[in-house]
Parts: C-alpha cells; structure tokens; sequence
C-alpha cells in the first residue's frame, strides 16, 4: 500500500505544477483547525493551496485490501475589497479539473472528487474555499498463513 506521505506529497507536486498558486503545501489538520491560524494564514504566500489530510479507512472486501483517504484542499487568497471570490472559484475549479477523478502514483491511487462543502470561520480579508475529495487504493490481500498445522 502507497503511504499517506506519499499520496500528501504527490497531490502538492502537482498542484505545485499547476502553476496558479504562489504557495500549495501540506498542511497538518491540527493547524488548520486553530483559528488564530484562520484569521491571519501566516507564512502563506496568496493564492494559495493547503492540501489537508483527514483521515483513513481501511476495508477488507473478499480478497482486496481498500484504502480510502479523506481530505481537503483549501484555496485562500487575500479578498480585501470582496472580489477575490471569482478568481478564486477560478482556481478550484483548474485544481478539480486537473486533479479530481484521475490516478497518481503509477496507477495505484484514484482521487475522487466529491461535492461536500464546509463553511469554516475565516477573515473577512480572505477568500476561502474548501473542496472535499477522496482518494482510494486497492491491493489484493495477503492472507495470514495462520498457525503450522500438526503433521502426525
């Protein structure tokens, strides 16, 4: 199975490549739920893209072992006069398209996009915008040989 890092740092790789954000980086989930982080985004170059993992299930299904991962992108730039939000929702949607519904890291992962949308507490100064997605891995499953039977 791909780790998470690996999938974290992909999804950065090629939002990076997209060239329309001055700054996309990995973002832990514990510092984007300060909201003193929220109202100021310090360090972050504008427009950016914060690639935020969520968690992870895990489902054994006959004999493949799913993997199904849980994230968020958040999209911010600076909005002092209102009217980031267009450009903004620009970006979401290029990142959506380029990213969303497509395999990375040699086939074995699948991002999926979903239309889940959270309404977070933000700086009136800033655009924010939140897209849900997924991403899902799958390998056959490696039986557990179990104890050596007895040969007598």
């Amino acid at each position: 199975m791909t780790s998470i890092k690996a999938i974290w740092d992909q999804l950065v790789a090629d939002t990076v490549a997209l060239g329309v954000y001055a700054d996309a980086r990995a973002l832990p989930v514990n510092v984007i739920s300060d909201l003193k982080f929220l109202d100021h985004f310090p360090g972050i170059q504008m427009p950016a893209c914060l690639i935020v993992f969520m968690g992870r299930d895990k489902t054994i299904r006959g004999s493949a072992d799913e993997r199904d991962g849980r994230w968020n992108a958040i999209f911010v730039a600076r909005d002092a006069d209102g009217s980031a939000y267009a450009e903004n929702i620009a970006r979401v949607e290029a990142w959506e398209a380029a990213l969303c519904d497509r395999e990375i890291l040699s086939d074995s992962v699948v991002v999926l996009g979903t239309a889940q949308i959270s309404p977070a507490v933000t700086n009136p100064r800033f655009s924010v915008y939140q897209l849900a997605f997924s991403t899902r891995q799958a390998e056959e499953r490696v039986m557990g040989t179990g104890p050596p039977e007895d040969e007598d």
